[in-house]
């Protein structure tokens, strides 16, 4: 499963990227564009290659990740991408030094570098105290955001209305699982990271449904990848990260009652 571990995590580092462009938290440039083109065209190969079983992806992969992922925190105007990809694609790797590479990659953080005179890729081997302490840090970041982040309610459509009616039932009914899942966990200090904890988070992102809960969707995809990567290593959580949830949960339920509550003053 390391080659599908492998291609979700760049699509879901394209996927982020493209959203901060959505948000004009980051303008799209001519680099992006070149970063999006190599991709859609490589990413048909490593689906056969993880269909086959044979573990040939492309070396330049973490490349592309770790040039999604600095795009994304608007680091783009620190390095080049079209030379770091020069300088990465004129590398000969042989077959067996790129499946070991693969293995060895698919466990790292690319990382960004910024030097005086050019930008180098590297890669940080966490352990799994640090991965830990990245995944507590970005979820602590969200809820940070997602604190701040105030409801503007603009002028909807039934349509839109509905959908978000639907949305908050649902929303509402996973929030309870969360907390059941925190309480169920609250004296343990090791947590299995379940399917079903992720999948309340991945069903929230639908609220990229509705302008006004747009929000909601972005600290769903957050923490959702983030479990994510902790599960693909088989990393638990602690105490911490729970604390983490049940402050997300909360924030989300506070956030559709101020919808509720806008919407009722708007009607």
């Amino acid at each position: 499963m390391v080659g599908a571990n492998y291609t979700a995590e760049l699509a879901w580092a394209i996927e982020n990227m493209l959203n901060r462009v959505l948000d004009h938290s980051i303008v799209a440039s001519g680099e992006m564009r070149q970063l999006i083109s190599d991709v859609l065209s490589t990413y048909p190969v490593m689906l056969t290659a993880f269909e086959d079983n044979s573990q040939s992806y492309p070396a330049v992969t973490p490349l592309w990740i770790a040039c999604a992922n600095a795009y994304s925190k608007q680091h783009g105007d620190e390095f080049s991408y079209s030379n770091l990809y020069e300088q990465m694609t004129t590398v000969t790797t042989s077959p067996e030094q790129a499946d070991e590479s693969l293995k060895t990659e698919a466990t790292q953080e690319p990382i960004m570098v910024s030097d005086s005179d050019e930008t180098t890729v590297h890669y940080n081997v966490d352990d799994n105290d640090g991965a830990m302490d990245t995944t507590l840090q970005t979820i602590n970041s969200v809820n940070e955001k997602m604190a701040e982040a105030a409801v503007i309610l603009t002028p909807q459509s039934e349509e839109e209305r509905a959908f978000c009616k639907i949305f908050i039932d649902e929303a509402e009914e996973l929030l309870h699982h969360i907390d059941q899942f925190v309480s169920d966990n609250q004296d343990q200090h090791r947590i299995e990271i379940t399917d079903d904890i992720v999948r309340a988070f991945h069903t929230l992102r639908g609220a990229s449904g509705s302008s006004a809960l747009a929000a909601i969707s972005e600290v769903g995809a957050t923490i959702e990848h983030s479990l994510e990567l902790l599960q693909q290593q088989d990393i638990p959580m602690n105490a911490q990260h729970l604390e983490a949830l049940a402050q997300s949960s909360t924030l989300i339920d506070g956030y559709l009652n101020s919808y509720k509550q806008n919407l009722e003053q708007h009607s």
